[in-house]
């Protein structure tokens, strides 16, 4: 249809591992209409992390809508590994035209995936919209923190999706980095 969803507060929005465990999924579908998550104050996340020992895997972060907003203050959406644990996803898909910031300011989105601290891969991150994607790569954090790792897999599309689609652009402000470390790619 074409309604939406408005998200009141993301205090109660954590499927992150309370003890041994790879994290969970958020997935947030209003893809007929607008999704719209309102930040305040400290509690601005949305977290999916691993925990424990082991290799406990991030969980992802999947948010979707005809336009993806953030009113307030920034969104974090935190979906790291543990121990030697893979980095997790992070997810925004948009039909519209209004964009996607990820960045430091309100009304942005701050994105961190990486892998547990002993290893595992970095995290991938997908983000499509119609409109301008504009990423400072300070707010992208999907490193391996290990030893050995793999790099980040990250997919930016922005702008015309078929004949007759909008032209977006892929903005940066600074280098946008997906490094491996030691024996990962």
């Amino acid at each position: 249809g074409s309604g939406g969803i408005n998200l009141r507060n993301t205090n109660n929005v954590n499927v992150a591992a309370a003890g041994n465990g790879s994290g969970g999924t958020i997935y947030l579908d209003a893809t007929g209409g607008v999704l719209t998550i309102p930040t305040a104050g400290g509690a601005s996340t949305l977290r999916a992390s691993g925990g424990g020992t082991g290799a406990q895997n991030g969980g992802t972060i999947d948010l979707r809508g005809s336009d993806v907003n953030v009113s307030g203050i920034k969104l974090a959406l935190v979906a790291n590994g543990s121990d030697t644990g893979n980095g997790g996803t992070a997810r925004i898909i948009e039909t519209g035209t209004s964009g996607i910031t990820i960045g430091d300011n309100p009304g942005n989105f701050c994105i961190n995936v990486q892998s547990g601290l002993n290893g595992g891969n970095g995290g991938t991150v997908d983000l499509e919209s119609q409109g301008t994607i504009t990423v400072d790569p300070g707010c992208l954090v999907t490193n391996p923190r290990g030893a050995n790792g793999n790099g980040a897999n990250i997919t930016l599309f922005a702008g015309t999706q078929g004949c007759g689609g909008n032209s977006g652009n892929l903005v940066f402000t600074g280098n946008l980095i997906a490094d491996g470390v030691g024996t990962g790619n």
